[in-house]
């Protein structure tokens, strides 16, 4: 296993000068920085993050809160793409990352009471906001540094990052509107995160503004219940566009849809939320709004990074733009 001490052979340079390249010292000229780097991939050379963090005191780990619950959760795309871009942010600043697994809100609040006594994570992202949240609170308790991504709800919150979920859900539906649509079925999980009570009002408002009737149905994350509803719903109500409020409820309304020989779009229009690739590849492609996860992660690690290591609160907020990405299902 190749030491600091053969990285600065190889380079011709002392051991320190090695040192601070690991650690961004921007006294070190890019010349000799990138002469360094280049000489630690060539030997494979992984900084020992346990020794830093003895000599610094900072342990640069990140403790990533994500929402209880199943694979429904844990693998939906948005999910998954939000952490790519915290991974890849945080690996190029030399950070490490641990996520919680939890299934139930009780074992979420364990796990992180657990992690914040471990005082091995510096920092942490909560990957919901939610009313009266527990977890929340307890970080506000330990006075553990914390960024939201989504809406801060607690006043104690300096550091988030979102979108406007109320814009993004009024040009949604201003969308379908401007196409002839005015009988538009919203179609919302059991949730009490914030994510969703904004993207209802945003629909809300935009049927107000056009003097249509919102509807609003809100469902289980479960097959067998959209099937008992859709029917009905859609059928009753004359409805020609079904807007979803989260791609993975989508997925399984379209499944539905298809079972119950509806088609799309002759027969109906569909949108939804948290553009992926399962709207780019599905029969039909499906119209949804992007919600650019990817740079929520980054825009996350990043505001955390400078409020520990340059105190700078300046930028401590900041709003992702959106844009509705049109595919053959409203076409």
């Amino acid at each position: 296993m190749s030491t600091i001490k053969d990285v600065a052979a190889l380079a011709n340079v002392s051991p320190s000068t090695v040192s601070r390249v690991i650690k961004k010292n921007p006294r070190i000229s890019k010349e000799t920085t990138q002469k360094v780097l280049d000489c630690m991939k060539q030997l494979n050379y992984v900084p020992n993050q346990a020794a830093r963090s003895l000599v610094t005191k900072r342990s640069k780990t990140i403790g990533i809160i994500q929402k209880s619950g199943g694979n429904s959760i844990k693998q939906n795309p948005f999910l998954l793409d939000v952490l790519t871009g915290i991974h890849r942010y945080s690996e190029s600043h030399a950070y490490l990352t641990i996520v919680t697994t939890s299934t139930s809100d009780q074992e979420l609040m364990i796990e992180v009471q657990r992690l914040i006594q471990s005082q091995y994570i510096e920092v942490f992202i909560l990957l919901y906001s939610k009313e009266n949240d527990e977890i929340e609170q307890l970080l506000i308790d330990n006075q553990s540094p914390y960024v939201i991504v989504g809406k801060p709800l607690s006043k104690n919150t300096t550091l988030f990052v979102d979108n406007d979920n109320i814009v993004a859900a009024t040009d949604l539906t201003n969308y379908l509107i401007n196409k002839g649509h005015e009988n538009i079925l919203l179609l919302t999980e059991q949730s009490d995160y914030e994510v969703y009570r904004d993207r209802i009002k945003g629909y809300r408002q935009a049927m107000s503004q056009h003097q249509l009737t919102p509807q609003i149905t809100t469902l289980a994350l479960d097959r067998t219940n959209i099937k008992a509803n859709l029917l009905e719903l859609i059928r009753g109500r004359e409805i020609s566009a079904i807007i979803t409020t989260d791609t993975m409820l989508n997925m399984m309304v379209i499944s539905v849809l298809y079972e119950l020989n509806i088609r799309i779009p002759e027969d109906i229009k569909t949108a939804t939320f948290n553009d992926s690739f399962l709207n780019a590849f599905a029969s039909p492609p499906q119209t949804a709004v992007d919600v650019f996860p990817e740079q929520l992660g980054r825009t996350a690690v990043r505001l955390l990074t400078n409020k520990l290591e340059q105190n700078d609160l300046y930028h401590c907020q900041n709003i992702i733009s959106t844009r509705i990405v049109e595919r053959d299902s409203t076409i």
